[in-house]
């Protein structure tokens, strides 16, 4: 349950040898090494509060929403693309991709009333539904007769809202698509879909990518398809 500050994410905007431990994310939504707890952004990004106790009296008080949702524990895993809301100072930030790892993004209201997610698996339930799983732990149903809308890799834009998430637009996994990269050496870069590479048996899925003038091969799992109206 604790988290060394030199074992910490590398995106951490922490002191290293200030203290031993630093606060860890909560079992969740979002891998331990690509999120942030929620406590860390308010107070050693956004500086609203200067020590943990304060902080989490803000997060206690339901100040802070996390894809239109009120979040109440101070270890909360915030990860890739989600949306935060400060309702009280009127204050909207996005988590992107960077050259770092994570890093927050300010949005406008408007931009904070949906998200953007990535479908990372999809399967038959009961009642002869498919079940569609993003990359942020959200699931949702279909009718079998929808299942070929939605492929795994496709993005699809969520509109938040807190009783229910509702699918917006499905912008899909194919040649030509934006993409951004998400891990490796090259995250938080823009390209182009070229095509997807043929593999052998057991491999993992990997595509050819364009990124700033170059041709890239990189693992399926490591790009992002963005609709091209977006701007990180």
């Amino acid at each position: 349950m604790h988290l060394k500050r030199l074992a910490a994410p590398k995106f951490f905007p922490i002191q290293r040898k200030h203290g031993k431990y630093v606060v860890c994310p909560s079992p969740g939504p979002h891998p331990k090494d690509f999120c942030f707890p929620l406590l860390l952004i308010v107070r050693d990004i956004l500086g609203i509060a200067e020590k943990a106790k304060g902080t989490k009296k803000i997060i206690k008080a339901r100040e802070i929403l996390v894809d239109g949702r009120v979040r109440t524990d101070h270890k909360f895993p915030v990860g890739l693309f989600d949306v935060i809301s400060i309702p009280k100072i009127g204050k909207n930030y996005l988590v992107v991709p960077s050259k770092k790892g994570l890093e927050l993004k300010e949005i406008e209201e408007k931009d904070a009333k949906e998200k953007l997610c990535k479908i990372i698996g999809k399967k038959m339930v009961k009642g002869n539904k498919v079940q569609i799983t993003l990359h942020d732990g959200k699931t949702f149903l279909v009718g079998i007769e929808e299942k070929d809308k939605f492929k795994v890799g496709d993005t699809v834009r969520v509109k938040l809202n807190p009783e229910k998430y509702e699918v917006k637009e499905v912008i899909e996994y194919k040649e030509g698509a934006r993409v951004v990269v998400i891990r490796g050496a090259n995250i938080g870069k823009s390209g182009r879909i070229l095509k997807p590479i043929k593999r052998r048996r057991l491999e993992k899925q990997k595509v050819l990518v364009e990124v700033e003038g170059r041709e890239i091969i990189l693992p399926k799992s490591y790009v992002f398809v963005l609709p091209d109206n977006f701007e990180i």
